[in-house]
């Protein structure tokens, strides 16, 4: 009889050995799921629609909003405002400088057809005329087409992130470069409403041997049908980026593979020098020398 109880206690230790060890990994596994949730959903803000959630290069036409849905957003009301960041370098500038910079404008952002955030090359002669806010109006001219109104831009800032936002209100447009207003504009005509173009953002180059018009990327783009207060644009603005003004750098998800351990030296025993790192890779060593 002792012989089947000391098999039936042992039987019982190897069962709850096991339940232990299916407790610990599930722990875990729970620890690093919510950690995974707060890391996927911390830049989401409810009831705010982010057209660029993923970054996108400035060297392609990405359709960002469809044809009816910008024109309901930024033309159907009284007001609109359209934000995004981009990080802009114009990229055919040295082949370009000759031209002149009034004929020379490409829309980095925008409806073609009615608003377009346009940047040129430095001109020699005016190398300040960089930008400009391009509107087309409801009015026509002698030749039946569209009137536009350019509205001049201070240069955007190059190799860097900019939050630029352009606010609507009837007829009256304001620009602004991380929360500062750097236009107001008031146009002579009303904007044309009738456009139903895709709200894009970047341009492809128009042959295969063309060059690239802009170089860098574009990122979190926001469309609303009323024109935004400062307050809140700035909030908004806030959330998506980090103290340097650029997006922030999503955390790495925690894996275990990349977990590293610290070496240990036993005493007494022969220890490697203090500049000279571990054979193995995964344990983490510091030298008073570095």
């Amino acid at each position: 009889m002792s012989g089947i109880s000391d098999f039936y206690s042992g039987f019982e230790f190897t069962e709850s050995s096991g339940a232990s060890y299916l407790f610990w990994p599930l722990v875990v596994f729970i620890i690093m799921a919510i950690i995974f949730g707060i890391l996927l959903f911390r830049t989401k803000t409810p009831g705010i629609k982010d057209y660029i959630p993923s970054e996108v290069p400035l060297n392609t036409t990405t359709n960002a909003v469809g044809s009816n849905e910008a024109n309901k957003i930024l033309l159907a009301g009284p007001g609109a405002t359209l934000a995004g960041l981009f990080n802009v370098t114009i990229g055919d500038k040295t082949s370009q400088t000759a031209t002149p910079v009034t004929n020379n404008f490409s829309t980095l952002f925008g409806m073609q057809g009615c608003i377009e955030f346009q940047l040129a090359p430095a001109n020699i002669s005016n190398p300040n005329s960089t930008a400009q806010l391009l509107i087309t109006t409801n009015a026509r001219g002698s030749d039946n087409k569209f009137l536009t109104e350019a509205i001049p831009l201070p240069p955007l800032p190059a190799q860097k992130w900019t939050f630029i936002a352009i606010l609507r209100d009837g007829r009256r447009f304001d620009v602004l470069y991380n929360d500062q207003v750097v236009a107001s504009h008031r146009l002579t005509y009303y904007p044309n409403t009738g456009v139903q173009n895709q709200l894009q953002v970047g341009q492809s180059p128009q042959t295969k041997t063309a060059p690239t018009r802009f170089l860098g990327s574009a990122k979190h783009l926001f469309a609303f049908n009323y024109r935004m207060p400062p307050g809140e644009l700035a909030a908004l603005r806030a959330k998506y980026v980090d103290t340097t003004g650029a997006p922030p750098i999503p955390l790495p998800f925690p894996s275990p593979f990349n977990l590293t351990f610290p070496s240990i030296c036993i005493p007494g025993l022969p220890c490697s020098p203090v500049n000279q790192p571990p054979p193995n890779s995964l344990q983490a060593w510091s030298t008073p020398y570095s």
